[in-house]
């Protein structure tokens, strides 16, 4: 996994290291390096939960042929515990619980 530069992780949950772990996990899977563009900085909108730490973005350029089943199994490694949402040049998760 890198992090671009300038990725601020200083406030990152311990629930979203979780989950950028498991998301490493489905793109080593695929022989993919994942890049993390996004953790506490950056513009988002208000409200966001990049700004608790609670969000993080993924790049997607340059896997094209492999997105839509990443983003697929990473929907299902996440279960109801994080929000999984695709952009158009990343994939951003959140961690969001929901009963």
């Amino acid at each position: 996994m890198q992090l671009k530069t300038g990725v601020d992780i200083r406030k990152v949950s311990v629930e979203m290291l979780f989950g950028i772990m498991i998301a490493d996990s489905v793109f080593r899977k695929y022989g993919i390096d994942m890049v993390v563009t996004s953790v506490c900085d950056g513009k988002h909108g208000s409200g966001s939960k990049h700004y608790l730490g609670m969000g993080a973005d993924i790049r997607i350029w340059g896997i094209e042929g492999k997105v839509d089943l990443i983003f697929s199994e990473l929907k299902q490694a996440m279960n109801n515990n994080f929000d999984v949402v695709r952009e158009s040049d990343h994939i951003h998760l959140e961690y969001d619980p929901h009963s």
